[in-house]
């Protein structure tokens, strides 16, 4: 058999394409988990993210507890500080766990609200716990720990000195007895507030301490007394003055007394041949009371102390403020008088410069009052602060001294001074708590007119220098006609001598 187109017999592979067809068009049986199964699966999976964190915080805690069975069997021995929390410390350390404690009820609550099954609240549950776990303790870790351990580093590496409770004091009382010490708060002066806060500490001071007072308005130095009822007698009978040392200077004195005092105590346990004469038996100290007014100190701080602080080691200084954060005060900073000595029936005019601080002028009065013949104040005139601006050439800058604005200038006019001795004062209404400066007191002297005589050749001469010198609507004029040879009254202070021919 012969083939026309033997070639074609090639197209017979073609038959092998249904072949590959069947086997790739076949139906294949479709794999379907078992719904059932399904959620068997996806609890696994969160019960073993779920487990994986708590094995980790149960490792955690496996670790820190095997670490401090160790450091307690080891029985270290820590350096000399005081290792128990501050005040700070423990405040901190509960607001956190109360705002995480809050915090995870508040979200379990919201989490509750939108019923969910109980796997993925059980699952939230889980990580609710180590976020807000890990958040809280990066916040102890940041405000409690890492302040106590500057804290606790601070006093090993400086530690105080040893100071036992029972070991008697020798202290001084240095109080502040300026006028800045009246300002009231509470119904209560700045003095009568250090006065009860050194009285408490003179009840607390341990058995056989001596104490010495001490004020800036006086250069008397107090002993040291052992008797603390006597003390705080003594404490109670300080008030303030006008007059007042420096701070600084009295502080220089009760350290000199301190020091004068520690040598005399050693050379007394030298001579008895005690031990310890090396050591005190007396903790020394100086106790400061002032509202810290700046007009109290120097203005440039005193070398002298600081030299002095350095070699004393053994004495503490402690400065207790019993100041006011935000004063309010107004009241009369100068008192300037025209004259201070006049001629009887002149007047004299009164200005006075007003400083405010924390309070406004309105409803504020300033009051003029002389007294009489019988001492009774008389009030002569009458100006309201609100009504009068400050003057236009003031430095519109605060009193370096006191802190306070400049404010009204007020001029007020004394007319017809008709005593010899005139007494004064000039006062504000107010009711602020600082009152030394809501009265300023002044004095004026008047005195009759000098007598002047007027001798002359001729009367027209003799009247035009009369008129010059007084004139005859101010003054009341006598005449005395006298000889040329006469010498001046003896009654007269003056004597002008006009033209007059010489004598023969």
């Amino acid at each position: 058999m012969s083939l026309i187109h033997p070639g074609l017999l090639l197209g017979i592979l073609l038959a092998t394409i249904p072949v590959i067809l069947h086997f790739l068009l076949r139906s294949k049986p479709k794999k379907l988990i078992f719904p059932a199964l399904a959620l068997l699966q996806r609890r696994k999976i969160q019960n073993s993210q779920r487990l994986k964190l708590r094995h980790i915080w149960l490792l955690l805690l496996r670790i820190l507890i095997i670490v401090a069975i160790v450091l307690a069997l080891t029985r270290p021995s820590l350096p000399p500080a005081n290792y128990s929390f501050s005040t700070y410390e423990l405040v901190m350390f509960c607001s956190i766990i109360v705002l995480a404690v809050l915090a995870y009820l508040g979200l379990m609550r919201h989490y509750q609200k939108q019923r969910i099954s109980q796997q993925s609240l059980n699952t939230r549950r889980t990580f609710l716990r180590g976020g807000i776990g890990g958040a809280a303790f990066l916040l102890i870790a940041l405000l409690v720990l890492w302040p106590y351990q500057r804290r606790v580093f601070a006093e090993i590496s400086a530690p105080l000195p040893a100071v036992s409770e029972n070991i008697p004091v020798t202290a001084i009382f240095l109080f502040d007895t300026s006028l800045s010490m009246d300002y009231r708060q509470e119904n209560q002066s700045r003095l009568e507030q250090a006065q009860s806060i050194a009285e408490e500490h003179l009840s607390n001071l341990p058995a056989q301490s001596r104490v010495s007072i001490l004020n800036s308005s006086s250069e008397d130095i107090s002993p040291f007394q052992s008797d603390l009822t006597a003390v705080k007698s003594r404490l109670k009978s300080l008030k303030t003055s006008a007059w007042s040392l420096y701070l600084d200077d009295r502080l220089r004195t009760a350290i000199n007394r301190q020091e004068d005092d520690f040598k005399r105590s050693q050379n007394e346990r030298q001579s008895s041949g005690s031990q310890s004469a090396g050591s005190d038996q007396f903790v020394r100290e100086i106790y400061i009371y002032t509202d810290l007014a700046r007009t109290a100190w120097r203005s440039q701080p005193s070398q002298l102390i600081q030299q002095q602080l350095e070699k004393l080691k053994w004495l503490g200084i402690y400065v207790i403020d019993v100041g006011v954060t935000s004063p309010q005060n107004i009241g009369i900073s100068h008192l300037d008088l025209s004259r201070e000595s006049i001629t009887l029936g002149n007047s004299v005019s009164i200005k006075a410069e007003i400083t405010s601080t924390g309070i406004t002028a309105s409803d504020t009065f300033l009051e003029l009052y002389t007294q009489n013949e019988k001492g009774q104040l008389i009030k002569r005139d009458q100006r309201p602060l609100s009504t009068v601006a400050s003057p236009d050439d003031a430095p519109a800058t605060e009193n370096v001294t006191t802190g306070a604005k400049p404010g009204p200038q007020l001029e007020m006019s004394l007319p017809n001074v008709d005593q010899p001795v005139t007494q004064g004062e000039l006062r504000i209404t107010s009711s602020d708590p600082y009152l030394p400066d809501d009265v300023r007191y002044f004095t004026i002297t008047a005195r009759p007119p000098p007598k002047i005589l007027i001798v002359s050749p001729d009367a027209s001469s003799a009247r035009l220098w009369n008129d010059a010198l007084a004139p005859r609507p101010l003054v009341a004029l006598k005449r005395t006609a006298i000889s040329v040879r006469s010498p001046p009254s003896t009654r007269s202070k003056h004597s002008l001598w006009k033209n007059m021919p010489p004598s023969t």
